[in-house]
C-alpha cells in the first residue's frame, strides 16, 4: 500500500503514530516494526540453532544461579559428565540441572533431571529422605498380608 504522506508507516500505509517520539522504529509504525523484528529473529534462530543454545544458556547460568558457561562445563568434568547423586548422564538429552540451596542459593552439584525433581518434591527436607530411606530398607510389599 503506497503511503499518502511521510508521517505514513512505509509497510501498512496508516499513520506512523511514534514517528518522532520513538527513532528505532524509523519509517515504520510500532506494530509494523515489532512484526517485522519478530520475523527477523525467528529467522536468525532457525538458521542459528546452536549459537541460539549458547546465549540462551550463558544468560541462564549467570542470571540464575551467577556463575559462568565455563564453571558449568568445570562442573560436568567434576561430575563425568553425570548426575551427583545416580551418576547417569541426563536422561533426557539436555543439560544436568545446578542444583542449590533455596534459602541460601549455595551451589551444590549438578543433578539430572529426575533427581532434580525429586529434591524438590520432598522440599529439600533431610528428614524426609533419611524417613524415605528407612522406610525402602525395611518395608516389602507382602502378598498374603494384603489377601
Amino acid at each position: 500500500m503506497p503511503r499518502e504522506s511521510l508521517d505514513n508507516c512505509i509497510d501498512c500505509g496508516n499513520f506512523n503514530y511514534s514517528k518522532g517520539t520513538d527513532r528505532r522504529f524509523g519509517n515504520r509504525c510500532r506494530d509494523c516494526f515489532l512484526k517485522r523484528e519478530n520475523e527477523r529473529q525467528k529467522a536468525w534462530t532457525i538458521a542459528n540453532p546452536e549459537r541460539r543454545k549458547q546465549i540462551v544458556r550463558k544468560k541462564d547460568f549467570k542470571k540464575a544461579y551467577g556463575i559462568t558457561e565455563d564453571l558449568y562445563n568445570a562442573m560436568v568434568t567434576k561430575h563425568l559428565g553425570g548426575c551427583a547423586i545416580c551418576k547417569q548422564p541426563c536422561s533426557t538429552g539436555k543439560n544436568l540441572c545446578v542444583d542449590h540451596n533455596h534459602e541460601t542459593g549455595e551451589i551444590r552439584g549438578l543433578l539430572c533431571r529426575k533427581c532434580n525433581m525429586v529434591i524438590g518434591l520432598l522440599n529439600e527436607s533431610e528428614d524426609l529422605i533419611w524417613n524415605m530411606l528407612e522406610y525402602l530398607k525395611r518395608t516389602t510389599w507382602n502378598k498374603e498380608v494384603a489377601s
